[in-house]
């Protein structure tokens, strides 16, 4: 029954637990443009927007296991939503002062248009007993899990998770293992690339041994910056070769590609360079939400939906002004616009900074009316983003990296 409170976590099926071959937990990815993991940026409103806009697989922002099971599932009947909950002490000198924050939510039905596309929760972990609590407690709400093996932050490296994963091949084992032998859930894995061609195989082929479904390869060693050097798409080619030969049984899994994709144009290119068999879009995505269709509307316009969606389904501003930092970048939108992005303290300056013409309480009412896509230009709004521009603040990449721990702790 729906209702405003807490409920019970819904309960995995019996008989379908430690079913590794089952046919039913694979998810079809091979074709698909995906959107990829992005902490502080994949909410459900701007997941909301990727469907609209053509996403055909949807993967959350990466969430913390031992988070994720300290929360408890809610039905919020006003948005139609499903929200897990965490309930924490905030400050130190109000220790009595509680406040609840949702870690995930998700809409209770499946937009109606595209009612296909999946949910993928990306879980940071370094322990196979709490990366399948997590993946219990989420239950039915999300169509499959996916960990993280690629992220090479300090917040996840310090805590065993992401890159540190990685290169902990009997843990990385375990937790997979884990997963697939105790869910009832399609399980895969985001990865990068290491320092050698060797070791990078070695850790590909234990993965694919576990029995996922699919393994998403960012094509860059962990120390590579995005915007320094480019996606090294011919070595995924080189590594999946290798790993064919030795077992072709891999061949079945699927293999996305992640890095520099900033353009549906591209995606045949891409493709062929690197012998995968789909792309995931990140930079791209945050871009222009767009990107999936072809970077058919405006940043501006993309703002706007991405600022009263963010209202809408209670996104922390502070996500959000991350968000918009990025879409007007300050080398190429002007620094007196990207400063003032940067400066506005509230979702009421945002929306007058970006000429919404609705207030707040307006926002947080309703949503706005998206274009339909037969409606859009068939051009490109604007020339998509080439490559991440360096920041002027140096800074500024250290503040986004401690802004991210706290945004994953819950801080």
């Amino acid at each position: 029954t729906e209702h405003h409170g807490i409920v019970d976590p819904p309960k995995q099926s019996e008989g379908r637990l430690n079913m590794c071959e089952d046919t039913t937990r694979m998810l079809e990815v091979k074709g698909k443009k995906i959107l990829a993991p992005m902490v502080r940026v994949g909410t459900l409103g701007y997941r909301l927007l990727a469907i609209h806009f053509g996403a055909e697989v949807l993967y959350t922002e990466e969430i913390i296991d031992r988070k994720l099971t300290q929360t408890k599932r809610t039905i919020n009947e006003k948005k139609k939503t499903i929200e897990y909950i965490l309930r924490e002490q905030r400050g130190k000198k109000k220790k009595n002062e509680f406040v609840d924050t949702v870690v995930f939510s998700t809409p209770i039905e499946k937009p109606k248009d595209r009612p296909s596309v999946p949910l993928i929760l990306q879980l940071g972990t370094n322990s196979p007993e709490t990366a399948l609590a997590a993946a219990q407690l989420v239950g039915d709400d999300v169509d499959g899990i996916d960990v993280n093996m690629g992220c090479p932050k300090q917040f996840s490296v310090k805590g065993g998770m992401g890159v540190a994963l990685l290169r902990d091949t009997e843990r990385l084992e375990s937790i997979l293992t884990s997963l697939i032998q105790n869910t009832n859930k399609p399980i895969s894995c985001k990865m990068r690339l290491l320092e050698t061609r060797p070791e990078t195989v070695h850790r590909l082929k234990t993965i694919l041994k576990t029995g996922v479904y699919a393994v998403a390869i960012h094509p860059r060693v962990p120390d590579a910056r995005n915007h320094l050097v480019p996606a090294n798409y011919p070595e995924i080619k080189a590594m999946l070769q290798e790993v064919y030969e030795e077992m072709p049984e891999a061949r079945k899994t699927a293999i996305i590609v992640s890095g520099d994709i900033f353009s549906v144009d591209k995606i045949p290119a891409i493709l062929e360079a690197s012998g995968g068999d789909s792309v995931m879009f990140a930079r791209g995505a945050l871009d222009n939400v767009s990107v999936f269709c072809g970077n058919r509307i405006s940043r501006m316009q993309y703002a706007q939906l991405f600022t009263q969606y963010s209202i809408y389904y209670g996104n922390h501003y502070g996500n959000v002004r991350y968000s918009m930092q990025r879409i007007f970048d300050n080398t190429r939108d002007g620094k007196e616009f990207y400063s003032q992005i940067s400066n506005a303290p509230d979702y009421a300056a945002a929306l007058k900074l970006l000429s919404v013409g609705r207030t707040v309480e307006e926002c947080e009412a309703s949503l706005p009316d998206l274009p339909a896509l037969a409606d859009l230009p068939d051009k490109e709004a604007e020339e998509p983003l080439a490559k991440k521009q360096k920041c002027n603040n140096p800074n500024q990449e250290q503040k986004d990296q401690t802004a991210d721990a706290k945004q994953k702790e819950g801080a």
